[in-house]
Formats: C-alpha cells, structure tokens, sequence
C-alpha cells in the first residue's frame, strides 16, 4: 500500500465509517447538510485543518527518502519514526491532563507550533543527523493536542450530527491526499529530492504557523474545561476503563488485529518509497503517483463500498480484507515496473479502505460511551507501543536485508488475518453481540 494512507486514517476521529455512512451520501443537498452539520467553531476548526492536511499530504510521502539522501541508514531511519511513537505513548492521557489545567484551546495552540511550526523549519534547514532526531521528539508532543481536537471538534456541535461531523473532517484530509503528492513528486524530479522536500518543510511551517495564529484570534475555548481534575483522579478513570477492557472476551483478537494492522501500516508507510525506488528501480516521482492513486482507491472504496456493506456479511469481509492485503504487500517483491506497482497500490488501497473501517468498528464494540475517551487513549498507548517496536525491529533488519522488506510486511498482515479467522470463528459474542461481549 502506498505510504500516507494508514496513519492519520486509523485515528479515532478518522475512521473512514465517519465518512462514509453519513446521511449527506444522499440526496441532491447532502453536501450542504454536510456543511451545516457543525457548530460554527466547529466549522471554522474544520477549514482552518486544511493547512495542516496539506502540510501532511506535501511532506509524508517522500520524509525517508529526504532522511535517507541527509545519511540516515535504514536502521536510522527506522530508529527515527519509532522515536517518534515512542515519544507518544501516553501522551493522549498527558494531553488531557494538561487541557484541563490551561484549557483546550491554548493546549492546541502551544503544542501545535511546538510539534509543526519548530519541527518543520528544522527539518528545512538540517544538515547533520541530531538536528532530525531533534526534529522528531518536537513533532512527537503533538500526542498532547489529540483529546483537544476532539473536545473542539464536538463542543457546540449535537450529539446526533457528530457523524456528519467527522464525516467533514474528514474530507479535508482527503482531498490533499488525492491532488498533491503527485505535484510534490513533479518538483523532486525538476528540483532533486532535497531542495524540494526543503521547500516543502518550509511550506509546512508558514502553513501551520498561519492556522494558530488564524485560530488565535477567531477559535473559541471549549466550555468542557475542568480545573480541578487531578492527576490522581484521571489515572483512576484510567485504570477503570483499563478492567472494562481486560474483562471484554475479545480483547486478544481484537487488540491484537488492531496493534498488528497499525504495526504493518507503518512499517509499510515509512519504508515504501525506498524500496521501490531502490530495490525496485523507479523513479522518485512514482512515490508521488503511487500515493495519489493508494489514496484515490481508498476513497473510492470508503465512499462507494464501505456504505453498501451488509451488516450480516461484515465478519466474512472482514476476514477477506484481511487475508488479501497479504498477497498484495508481498506481491511487491515480485513487480515488474511501474505498472504492476500501481496495479498492487490501487488493490491495496481498496481492500484497506474496507479492513480498516470495519476493523475500526470492531475496536469501538470492545468500549461503552462513557468509557470511550479514556478507552481509546489507552488503545492508542499501545498502539503506539507496538508501532515504535516494529519500526525499530524493522529497521534493524532492513539494514542488511532489506529486499526482504515485502515479505516481512505481507507476514505481519497474515498474522492479522489469522487474527481475523479467530474473530469469525467466535462471531458473534466475540464482536459484542451478546450480553458477555459487553
């Protein structure tokens, strides 16, 4: 699967379900019901989250192969993004804390320019390895704005259009992904790698800084602020939502797909754009093309399947999602050209689009409402957890072997499925469909 795809869809407030089973799919005026759907600080978060998701979409694609032409090695390069998540383990319940201590806004408004602004002028000026490591543990405090995006997000929003809400938010995630990458590629093979990703760091920073100073002025505090929460307090909420968890009988299967998907998604995505132009040959502006097509058959996919998919037939596809993204991330090893390449990124795509939203629905089933927040914030501790790990073991590897890199990431995504099977054998007390599955 092409890199830019996996990470910022599988966040909580990203499920692809959001955008694709929202009441604005029908009708002539869903569009506009879409647009109206949130409050209006809502609305004006959710335009001013295009700077950042055409930030994201001009630098993801091609941030290894710049780490790599700056002297990082694979090992490196794999130590570099496992800092990254192994700085953010935690950092959601940190985030909290702190939000409820200074308020969401400033929250957000800090940590933003600490984690995009800083970290992005950095990376267009480095020249010498401990300037990215430094880069990355500023990037990585970013953990601490997740709970306030949401809070920000839903404040003056009602409960019965948050779907309609997500579903908008996450449109402007969306569309850079189709349109940019490509563009970017076109400036690598006219400028070099180097002076172009440097232009677009720079980019990054002046579009990031604009949206906090934008929201500044125009973005209203969240009404949710509770001074007095204590550290004490969150950790025992914590801790319960940690045995709601624990007593689910799906919990192996089921955190255990979810940790694995997000392990092999990132693994992928950091070391895609390398192999194909090392190992397989092309050149640098296909990792461009390769992301706008992943991107278009994921969306393709989330708009056009994934609304259509028939509750009783969810297991099953769950299950031959699963299987099929293992072919299609070993099959790499085996393509021919770029042809064949885009043929693999466009059925990975696809078939991600439907694993993760319905995997995304299984990891919801495992928390009560009232639970959710803090539920997820723990998940994402060990999601994270689990990502920095493969990423470090993985880069471990790749340093010698790095032809092996398909069949590593096609294994991972077996063990998934296997996961998978043990979901469907279950079914249906293993998806909280009975009383025992909560």
């Amino acid at each position: 699967m092409a890199p830019l795809l996996e990470t910022e869809f599988r966040l909580a407030w990203l499920n692809p379900l959001f955008l694709a089973r929202t009441s604005w799919l029908q009708g002539r005026r869903g569009w506009s019901r879409l647009w109206r759907a949130p409050g209006p600080n809502a609305r004006f978060f959710i335009g001013t989250t295009f700077l950042w998701s055409v930030a994201m979409a001009v630098t993801n694609p091609y941030k290894a192969l710049f780490l790599s032409k700056l002297g990082l090695s694979n090992l490196a390069i794999g130590g570099f993004y496992a800092l990254d998540m192994g700085l953010r383990i935690g950092g959601v319940l940190l985030g909290g804390l702190v939000a409820q201590r200074f308020g969401h806004k400033r929250t957000l408004l800090v940590f933003d320019f600490v984690s995009w602004v800083i970290p992005s002028v950095t990376l267009a000026l480095a020249t010498e390895p401990w300037q990215l490591y430094l880069a990355t543990c500023l990037t990585s405090t970013n953990a601490l704005v997740a709970g306030s995006v949401v809070q920000l997000l839903v404040d003056d929003t009602p409960s019965d259009r948050r779907a309609s809400l997500f579903g908008l938010f996450s449109l402007t995630f969306v569309i850079p992904l189709i349109l940019l990458p490509s563009f970017v590629g076109w400036g690598v093979e006219h400028w070099g790698l180097v002076p172009a990703m440097r232009a677009m760091f720079a980019l990054t920073a002046g579009l990031t800084l604009t949206g906090i100073l934008w929201r500044r002025v125009r973005l209203k505090e969240s009404t949710a602020v509770n001074p007095g929460a204590d550290l004490g307090e969150l950790l025992g909420e914590a801790l319960a939502a940690a045995r709601h968890l624990a007593a689910q009988p799906s919990l192996v299967p089921v955190l255990g797909s979810y940790l694995l998907a997000n392990a092999w998604t990132n693994l992928n995505s950091a070391y895609y754009g390398l192999y194909i132009t090392r190992e397989l040959g092309l050149g640098e502006a296909w990792v461009g093309i390769l992301s706008t097509l992943g991107a278009l058959s994921f969306v393709i996919a989330s708009l056009g399947w994934v609304p259509r998919l028939r509750h009783r037939l969810e297991d099953r596809l769950f299950f031959w999602s699963s299987l099929l993204l293992a072919p299609a991330m070993g099959c790499l090893a085996f393509a021919r050209g770029a042809a064949q390449v885009a043929a693999l990124s466009l059925a990975s795509g696809f078939i991600s689009a439907i694993q993760g939203a319905l995997l995304s629905e299984r990891v919801a089933s495992l928390l009560p409402p009232e639970r959710e927040g803090l539920g997820q914030s723990l998940i994402a501790s060990l999601m994270q957890a689990s990502v920095a790990l493969s990423l470090a073991l993985g880069g471990a590897l790749f340093e010698t072997r790095f032809g092996a890199f398909p069949y590593i990431v096609g294994a991972m995504a077996l063990a998934q499925a296997a996961l998978a099977w043990r979901m469907l054998v279950r079914s249906p007390a293993c998806l909280g469909r009975s009383p025992a599955g909560g």
